[in-house]
């Protein structure tokens, strides 16, 4: 080759070369843009995911918040409408025992003078009743606070952003599922301790004379 063609060749291979190395660069360069392109994407719907995730629990936590209030409001009226009760009976006993006296001697002589002994221990029957309804709903308050604790256990310590769940979806669906059985029972029961407080209140008129 004459001296002057490889003179004219050898800036051409050298500008070739430089485009070859240019496009190569540009490719990567490319490349890893498309790479973190993708990446931001992920954690993008990452971050949605979790975020709904948060919402979802924290809906759920409003909702067995208020069903708990709900059962604490009717587990305290409960309470209250046997404490009056219970006062009541009470009071009975100690007017039946006014009337009978302190000094008088507990025997049966003439159907008049054991009047006030049978009325005592109806009174004392009636006490015992009470008694056995205020063990009942202590019982259903006992229920209620070991229920609560354990829904607690369950459902805390609530998911914070970028921290895994503390339950998963599933589980908490089967424990609203449980909760809801076991709320439905549980206001039957006081419904039926209710009604025998109603019934002994009914009785009262007619016991104590």
């Amino acid at each position: 080759m004459p001296c002057d063609q490889w003179r004219m060749q050898e800036p051409e291979d050298a500008r070739m070369a430089t485009e070859d190395v240019s496009s190569s660069v540009v490719e990567e360069l490319e490349r890893k843009a498309a790479e973190v392109e993708a990446r931001l994407r992920e954690k993008e719907e990452e971050n949605a995911a979790l975020k709904r995730r948060i919402e979802s629990y924290h809906i759920r936590w409003l909702e067995y918040e208020i069903r708990t209030k709900s059962l604490e409001e009717a587990f305290h009226e409960q309470m209250a409408a046997l404490q009056m009760a219970q006062d009541a009976a009470r009071m009975a006993e100690e007017t039946a025992y006014d009337r009978r006296g302190p000094s008088e001697p507990y025997t049966e002589t003439t159907a008049a003078e054991a009047e006030p002994v049978v009325r005592l221990w109806h009174g004392r029957d009636r006490l015992s009743s009470v008694g056995a309804r205020r063990s009942a709903v202590n019982r259903l308050g006992s229920e209620f606070r070991r229920q609560s604790r354990t829904l607690d256990r369950a459902v805390e310590p609530m998911p914070g952003p970028g921290q895994p769940a503390a339950i998963s979806a599933d589980d908490l669906k089967k424990l609203k599922a449980q909760f809801r059985a076991w709320a439905k029972d549980y206001k039957a029961r006081l419904r039926r301790a209710q009604a025998e407080i109603d019934k002994d209140r009914r009785r009262r008129g007619s016991c104590w004379i």
